[in-house]
């Protein structure tokens, strides 16, 4: 009842400008960089996982709130948020500059399936200022609420899953629902956006408010509508497996990639360059899209294994041993200390766990998810 009432009656108000320093607007003085976030307070399979298809794809990881585990899930969401704030507030050392662009992503069940080249791309011609995932669920935010309930419409048509659309029990099966709620595992925005959304969510947590859950927070922001907030209705940046796995398969038709803008990987490993088909993809079959993120929350973390031996990077023997050699030795920078580590040595300071030992983090063990390609998928 508290979180209800709580989201009736909250009012923000700005802080007044004798509160705050309004900072002088400084030209950029280069072309506009993608920064890309992963809060995770630890180490382990699944951060390692992640990270070696965002490695693969072309993204620089920097790890907010590395190896400072407060001590529970309801302690570090909240410190995902304040590591964030303060990774915005530090413009300087941290080389932000006005448009540009800042990814924040869950680093425990969100991987990459296409190169960071193309998130830029996708967020610069939206025209949108920021985006975050969808849910078809209001979580963990009260159903009863107007934050729930008071917010705009899916604008997917109302009868895209037949006429059992939007039909399901508030605590029943959601895979009919049409998405229109938050889901803070994906944020993309201009810094100056995000800095001041940023200031905003910390300044709603303050000494008076007990709220840690970043989603909610976020949802709060959403129902708010005085930020420039956009949700990922086109699936261009991201899709979630949750009450979803109906709507998702495997793009396999190289021609159709073509059209679809997707080129192959280029890289290289071991003293010699490869040309890789990023076949197969997931499709969003209910849009028709390959988003850039797939996102795996809650119970859906439990199929995370079985997609993961059918990606292009894990399609055959050959092609994992190739991308497992190709991060071993990749850059990945922590914020808060500004120490570069490489995946090997991505630790927890207590307990040494090496993503070494997670190279093949959901191994392709099962013979029968390995799709077969011609050889003229992986040219040397």
């Amino acid at each position: 009842m508290y979180f209800l009432v709580q989201e009736l009656f909250y009012i923000w108000t700005p802080k007044s400008p004798s509160d705050t320093v309004t900072p002088v607007p400084v030209p950029p003085t280069r072309q506009p960089k993608l920064h890309f976030l992963l809060p995770a307070h630890n180490a382990n399979r699944d951060l390692c996982g992640c990270l070696r298809t965002h490695l693969i794809n072309g993204f620089e990881p920097l790890l907010v709130n590395f190896g400072h585990d407060a001590g529970g899930d309801r302690e570090n969401k909240y410190y995902k948020l304040t590591g964030v704030h303060n990774f915005l507030q530090n413009a300087t050392a941290n080389d932000l500059q006005p448009g540009d662009v800042i990814a924040i992503v869950d680093g425990f069940d969100l991987w990459s399936q296409l190169p960071a080249t193309m998130l830029m791309e996708r967020f610069l011609a939206s025209g949108k200022r920021i985006i975050l995932g969808l849910d078809k669920q209001c979580f963990p935010n009260d159903p009863r609420s107007p934050v729930c309930n008071s917010i705009p419409e899916s604008p997917l048509p109302a009868d895209i899953f037949g006429s059992r659309t939007d039909k399901d029990p508030i605590q029943g099966p959601r895979d009919y629902m049409r998405p229109r709620w938050v889901n803070s595992g994906t944020v993309v925005g201009y810094f100056e956006d995000l800095q001041q959304l940023y200031d905003s969510m910390i300044d709603y947590c303050g000494p008076d408010n007990d709220e840690k859950s970043d989603q909610r927070i976020f949802a709060v922001h959403y129902y708010w509508g005085n930020f420039s907030l956009s949700l990922d209705f086109g699936a261009q940046i991201v899709t979630s497996f949750a009450f979803s796995l109906n709507e998702l398969d495997y793009l396999t038709d190289v021609e159709d990639l073509t059209e679809r803008g997707i080129g192959p990987w280029t890289g290289t490993i071991v003293g010699g360059t490869f040309e890789i088909l990023r076949v197969p993809l997931v499709r969003y079959t209910t849009l028709d899209t390959v988003p850039i993120f797939l996102h795996f929350p809650g119970v859906a973390k439990r199929v995370m294994n079985a997609w993961h031996q059918r990606m292009w990077w894990t399609a055959n023997e050959n092609r994992l041993h190739m991308f497992n050699d190709f991060v071993t030795d990749k850059d990945i920078k922590v914020v808060e200390s500004g120490e570069r580590l490489n995946f090997r040595e991505v630790s927890a300071p207590a307990t040494f766990h090496r993503c070494e030992r997670h190279a093949n983090a959901w191994p392709n063990t099962a013979l029968t998810h390995i799709l077969t390609f011609s050889a003229h998928f992986i040219a040397m």
